[in-house]
């Protein structure tokens, strides 16, 4: 007979994974607005850093969705 295995994660587990989000979310931040500065010195006419911005930010997005609905 096969055992079910617990899905929830522990206290543990789970403040693991906050500091990880919110690490992810700051790196993002700074980093971001650290291109938009460089950006707008060296090629305001064109915004490139939005697709960064854009990719990285639904990957921070998803990060956010999976850690509240503890995937």
């Amino acid at each position: 007979k096969m055992e079910e295995r617990n899905t929830r994660l522990s206290a543990e587990e789970l403040a693991k994974r906050r500091k990880s989000v919110i690490r992810h979310t700051a790196t993002f931040i700074a980093i971001c607005t650290f291109l938009s500065i460089m950006n707008s010195v060296t090629t305001p006419s064109y915004p490139w850093v939005l697709w960064v911005a854009g990719c990285w930010g639904l990957s921070v997005a998803l990060q956010w969705i999976y850690y509240l609905l503890d995937c």
